[in-house]
């Protein structure tokens, strides 16, 4: 069946809206890929290699669940459409999970807590997938201008850097105060980051719901499990896809890492107490939404994918600097970087961070983009692929988050022994 694709733009309402949602996945990210395994293994003494565990298994299950939600959203067909009924569905699991995961178990053996943290995890992965898969196919859907595309995916970037900067700051200035491993810091963190995941999502699925109405609706069709994996097949082969899930996985690699071995880093290697550095988070926010709303601007007239380019490169060099400049201290037998405790040290670190998670993001922006216009160049060729494409973008981004977390697994099975 040949369709034509409705040129569509959305309001600024529209978009901000759909872009507070994204508070809560940043309040969510800040949760996995900074304070879970420490707060596992450094707070509540399980092994470091079994919080990987628990995490890599939940991981997997995500991996698996996100494709057959993505078609199982783009089948169903409600008076409340294709995308909210799963995202409705998942606001209270999702909060839920995020709350309960930080709860401190009492007296109970290793395996008991791994049992407990891996069930805990799998159903915020899948109440995750359930909210985060419908939400992502949603955005391409709700405009379908150029540079609104552009816009979207920086409010989303901005906002979830709010939110996960914003939780962070707030548990490291007044919920730890001057000990990472303050046990009660991290149960306040359970409530009031529980709460943000409930407001955010509640506010971004009720506020986008007039738009029903106006999104394209497709002729009703069976959920086929062959006919899935023959259309994932059909996805996987396209060319622009691999190109820009290949790069992801690489510059995530490194985004990853660092973001998730982080704490440790921050305890051990350059000796800080919370308080010494929670403002880094605000400081960072601030950061990311500066060039995250600058973004539509930046890609004006330029190619994204050599502006992406340039970023990844970038990010590769200045990442790891300041660390590597100590550690060859001892090599060269003279000091290449400020001792720590001292104020060049901060300053020359917030500095380095505020620049890292600017470009950082800035990337992150310019391939959800280049997600949405592959999604649309196939779109238009022919109605059979534009029922894989708008699968493909959510799969790319759900698995954008997973390639996030993937390395910091296996980052942490080392980290974590320090």
């Amino acid at each position: 069946m040949q369709e034509s694709i409705k040129a569509q733009s959305a309001t600024n309402k529209t978009l901000w809206t759909y872009g507070i949602g994204s508070l809560g996945v940043g309040i969510k990210n800040n949760l996995l890929g900074t304070w879970l395994l420490f707060y596992y293994n450094a707070v509540l003494g399980l092994e470091a290699w079994l919080v990987t565990l628990a995490i890599g298994i939940a991981l997997v299950i995500d991996a698996i669940s996100d494709p057959f939600v993505g078609i199982w959203s783009d089948r169903v067909k409600t008076r409340w459409g294709r995308r909210h009924p799963f995202m409705y569905g998942a606001i209270i699991p999702f909060a839920l999970c995020y709350y309960l995961i930080l709860q401190d178990p009492g007296e109970i053996s290793d395996s008991a807590l791994f049992t407990r943290l891996l069930i805990l995890m799998v159903l915020m992965r899948i109440a995750m997938t359930f909210y985060e898969v419908p939400r992502g196919a949603l955005a391409p859907e709700l405009t379908k201008d150029y540079d609104q595309r552009n816009k979207i995916a920086g409010i989303g970037m901005a906002l979830g850097w709010v939110g996960g900067a914003g939780i962070s700051f707030v548990h490291m200035e007044y919920f730890l105060v001057d000990d990472f491993t303050n046990g009660a810091g991290y149960q306040l963190l359970a409530f009031w980051g529980g709460l943000g995941i409930f407001i955010s999502t509640v506010i971004t699925t009720v506020g986008t719901h007039n738009r029903i109405p106006y999104l394209h609706v497709p002729p009703e069709r069976s959920f086929q499990l062959g006919s899935f994996f023959s259309e994932a097949k059909e996805t996987l082969s396209n060319r622009s896809w691999i190109v820009l899930f290949a790069s992801g996985c690489v510059y995530s690699l490194v985004v990853g890492t660092d973001t998730g071995a982080g704490t440790y880093y921050n305890t051990y290697f350059w000796e800080w107490k919370p308080s010494d550095i929670s403002s880094f988070a605000a400081w960072q926010a601030l950061s990311v939404v500066c060039i995250a709303l600058l973004a539509p601007w930046i890609a004006i007239g330029r190619s994204k994918k050599k502006i992406a380019v340039g970023i990844f490169l970038t990010s590769i060099v200045v990442g790891p600097l300041p660390m590597v400049l100590r550690l060859l201290e001892p090599v060269v037998g003279t000091q290449l970087f400020p001792s720590n405790g001292t104020d060049l040290i901060w300053w020359i670190l917030l500095v380095h961070s505020c620049a890292l998670v600017a470009i950082g993001s800035l990337g992150f922006v310019f391939i959800t983009s280049m997600a949405m216009e592959i999604v649309e160049d196939v779109e238009k060729k022919n109605w059979e692929k534009r029922r894989r494409s708008a699968r493909y973008c959510k799969f790319n981004d759900s698995k954008i988050n997973w390639r996030r977390g993937s390395p910091n697994c296996w980052s942490y099975n080392h980290v974590g022994r320090f």
